[in-house]
């Protein structure tokens, strides 16, 4: 009987493929996994911030994952495909001042595109629910006056306007500039802006606590906005209407027993066929559906897992949820809920993150390590 061969050792690695193991190891032992869940624009933003604002001398690497349960990112952000056209599902306008969305466009290359032409009208009126307290012009038509149709239309429009809610609007105009400079204050430069623990010392450190401590309605009393004013045009939800005899922009009176919040047009496709938005609290059943439009050719309805309700006084939850490195970006969305908001407040935690890897806060005592029943209590979050 044959015996098989004796076994040989298998020979050393070449010096090359031993070097870049070790290489290899040492480069995992440096880096810090960071693990977000949902790809929304606060997420999206906390990657991006956390490889924008890592210090050139810190000695780990961060290596971002993020977890989403759709097939894709964006969250709140996505499309929808209606009428051979794509529409934006969720928030649809990026002012110029957001400055974070903006980059995001320019980074990535994206081409903003403009409102359609033919979803817009400066033709609206303000409904009470009996009737119209308030209605616009009638947009002119090609066949009036030339003169008419460029100014004196629109002129005599602003005064009708004016005559109604009378300086209300200037002091609006006003109170709108003033929160929006303070806002403005989290783009300063990361030496002169601070790394906040909270939502509270955020919103502090702006001057925009107190807005989430009153109701919108005692903060406008207090800049003496009419009655009229408040009641018409700030608390209005605005919607579109099908029939030819009402102004193509509705606003109504804000009323908790409306069953939406927002109709919008989105484009119109013909004479008789337009495509519409509707943001509502609840599903909209059918038969309301049929009571708002005289015809549907398709409905496409979208329930989002998450969306806040603001009642003042707001009171926020953490940043930090537990003293190891478990956090909640979007804490901030009971102060506001916007895609700019949800992208400062992605910054602020991976500055925050970063800070106390790094132990750059002096207030941040140095991280302890988990006890075993701690661990548990992380694998049932």
């Amino acid at each position: 009987m044959e015996l098989p061969p004796p076994s040989l050792p298998s020979p050393p690695p070449p010096p090359f493929l031993l070097t870049l193991a070790l290489a290899l190891v040492a480069a995992s032992a440096a880096t810090t996994q960071v693990c977000i869940i949902g790809s929304g624009i606060a997420g999206s933003s906390l990657s991006h911030f956390l490889h924008h604002h890592r210090p050139p001398s810190a000695v780990a690497a961060i290596h971002s994952s993020i977890f989403e349960i759709s097939p894709s990112v964006g969250g709140r952000m996505s499309t929808v495909s209606i009428a051979g056209a794509v529409f934006e599902s969720g928030a649809s306008i990026i002012h110029h001042m957001n400055l974070h969305a903006s980059s995001f466009v320019e980074t990535l290359n994206l081409t903003p595109q403009s409102k359609d032409s033919s979803s817009s009208s400066s033709y609206f009126g303000v409904w009470d629910g009996r009737r119209f307290v308030f209605r616009s012009l009638p947009p002119p038509s090609e066949s009036d006056w030339s003169l008419y149709r460029r100014f004196l239309h629109p002129i005599v429009d602003d005064l009708r306007i004016f005559w109604r809610y009378g300086f209300s609007l200037l002091r609006m105009r006003v109170f709108v500039g003033n929160m929006l400079r303070r806002f403005m204050r989290y783009y300063e430069g990361v030496e002169d802006r601070p790394v906040f623990e909270s939502v509270e010392e955020m919103l502090r450190w702006s001057g925009l606590y107190g807005l989430t401590q009153r109701t919108l309605r005692e903060e406008l009393v207090d800049v003496e906005l009419s009655e009229r004013f408040i009641s018409e045009l700030v608390t209005a939800y605005f919607g579109f209407t099908l029939a030819s005899e009402v102004p193509d922009l509705v606003g109504t009176v804000e009323s908790p027993d409306l069953p939406f919040s927002c109709v919008a047009v989105q484009k119109k496709i013909s004479e008789d066929d337009k495509v519409y938005k509707i943001f509502s609290r609840s599903p909209l059943e059918d038969n309301l559906l049929d009571k708002i439009f005289s015809t549907r050719k398709e409905t496409i309805r979208i329930n989002w897992a998450a969306y806040p309700h603001f009642e003042a006084p707001e009171v926020f939850a953490p940043f930090v949820l537990d003293d190891f490195h478990l956090y909640y970006i979007n804490a901030f969305e009971n102060a506001a809920s916007t895609i700019e908001t949800g992208a400062v407040a992605a910054e602020n935690v991976a500055r925050l993150i970063l800070s106390r890897l790094h132990n750059q806060s002096p207030d941040v005592q140095e991280l302890r390590i988990p006890t075993s029943e701690e661990e548990k209590l992380h694998l049932d979050l």
